[in-house]
């Protein structure tokens, strides 16, 4: 399993042609292991996500058939990775494994690598009953392009496990981001005296009020209930401010990521912000606004939450305590802030939860315990066993 996932980290896939390669060689793989595969294609509508505009990229979905019909599940993790933080400063190779650590970006490649190792010791083990699925899926970092592509195919797994970087913390809630962008129009003072708008000072007017990248106040412009697992949000973050290039600007655009928290969905952002903006144009009537939601090329999610009651929450608990000999922690952890593809699974319908190997505490030479892969591997093997089994 260590071999796989330095394998897997070695590609690097913050480019699309990165994760056509991890995507083909994770399905030469899991053919290798005997499972029915798939090689799809991953179409990016126009405006492109957060990838260059490439329209096509990769995912590779495999499938051990189950004989009886139990229950199925998905082992999914995502090919994409995140650009590494500041790369001249890193030592280490991708991939590179010393001293009991593996180096590189992506840590849902060692969840991805602990999956496929899990899948092949299932199936040379028992003859399930339940299918078994691995989805090695692209654009996760898009908003779910990759895994919301499965979804509408009509895969519908009874369960999932999602292989982020939890730190083999049990992550049952999470933020979902609500991405927009809101619009400002201006006018030309030409001829001089001609009555102006300046869309930069409206812009600014705007940000005072949305009180970017502070945790929303209960009463203030954004309609929620707080959740506990999930303190400081949710939160309005501008991703980006630009306006055409002219010395005197006739538009500009605010590009934003709003982390909202479960009972709160792209429409009553999309409402709040309405709302808002009404109210603002009943003090200032020159004020002319656009909202739109998602841009061109963006998918929003919504919150996940799942109960530590479920039975696939109790049963990787149960075999997490087996393999580690404690317990592990329930909630946000620390995907505190964050969202996945586990948020297009549960919108489908599909119980599932976060658990993996690893953590993002160090940017520069990122790092993974081998042993907490490992452990992944097991966890998940004793939990397909027991579902598929």
């Amino acid at each position: 399993v260590i071999a796989l996932a330095s394998k897997l980290i070695s590609i690097p896939s913050w480019n699309r042609k990165g994760q056509d390669e991890v995507a083909k060689y994770c399905a030469s793989y899991m053919r290798d292991i005997g499972m029915e595969v798939e090689l799809q294609d991953v179409i990016i509508p126009e405006g492109g996500g957060c990838h260059p505009p490439e329209t096509v990229t990769k995912q590779a979905v495999g499938k051990f058939t189950g004989s009886e019909g139990k229950p199925s599940l998905m082992l999914c993790s995502h090919i994409d990775a995140i650009i590494p933080y500041k790369f001249d400063l890193w030592t280490k190779p991708l991939g590179l494994v010393e001293n009991g650590w593996i180096y590189g970006v992506g840590g849902q490649k060692c969840g991805m690598a602990a999956m496929l190792e899990a899948a092949r010791v299932v199936k040379q083990t028992v003859r399930i009953k339940g299918d078994l699925i691995v989805a090695c899926v692209a654009e996760e970092m898009s908003g779910g392009l990759g895994i919301q592509q499965l979804l509408d195919s009509g895969m519908r797994p009874d369960m999932a496990i999602v292989g982020e970087d939890t730190d083999l913390q049990l992550c049952t809630v999470s933020v979902a981001p609500v991405f927009g962008a809101i619009c400002i129009e201006g006018r030309p003072d030409r001829p001089k005296g001609a009555g102006g708008v300046d869309p930069l000072a409206k812009a600014f007017k705007i940000l005072q009020e949305l009180r970017p990248f502070q945790p929303a106040k209960p009463g203030g412009w954004l309609t929620f209930k707080p959740h506990p697992d999930l303190p400081g949000y949710p939160r309005f973050n501008v991703i980006s401010i630009h306006h055409d290039p002219s010395l005197y600007p006739l538009s500009c655009t605010i590009l934003f990521d709003c982390r909202i928290v479960p009972g709160q969905n792209e429409e009553t952002v999309r409402r709040d912000l309405e709302n808002l903006m009404s109210r603002l144009k009943e003090q200032d009537p020159d004020l002319a606004v656009k909202l739109v939601i998602p841009p061109p090329g963006w998918i929003n999610r919504v919150p996940f939450e799942v109960s530590p009651e479920e039975y696939i929450v109790q049963t990787i608990a149960k075999w997490h305590k087996f393999v580690t000999g404690e317990g592990p922690y329930v909630g946000s952890g620390i995907r505190l802030g964050f969202s996945s593809d586990a948020n297009n699974l549960m919108a489908a319908g599909v119980k599932c939860v976060n658990y993996g190997p690893g953590d993002f505490k160090e940017p520069i030479n990122e790092r993974k315990k081998v042993a907490d892969i490992i452990k992944a591997a097991k966890v998940y093997a004793l939990t397909a066993l027991e579902i598929c089994g």
